[in-house]
């Protein structure tokens, strides 16, 4: 996505942790399913996806034993991620988070 089609508080952030770029990644990690609707407004409540336990957390196979999801915010779109390395805080870019 580019920067510039983010709302204008959270382009503002993001140019501030990483001035240069062009573009931001938004990631859901460790789906074992996704509904593929580029663009497309989500809403609290709609299924975007089923938790798994791909890439690095495929030994978590279980609720019990780990499996999970997380979103991420990467620096480099397009740029696989390892540990925290290309991350951004995520939470600047979530509207209306009742967790803050």
């Amino acid at each position: 996505m580019g920067i510039n089609d983010l709302p204008e508080p959270q382009a503002a952030e993001f140019r501030r942790i990483n001035p240069n770029a062009r573009t931001i990644g938004f990631f859901y990690a460790h789906l074992s399913e996704r509904r593929d609707t580029p663009k497309q407004i989500v809403k609290s409540g709609d299924v975007i996806g089923k938790t798994g336990s791909s890439g690095n957390a495929s030994k978590m196979t279980s609720i019990a034993l780990g499996a999970h999801l997380h979103f991420e915010v990467r620096l480099e779109a397009r740029k696989v991620a390892t540990g925290l390395a290309n991350h951004a805080d995520p939470l600047p870019f979530i509207v209306n988070c009742t967790n803050r």
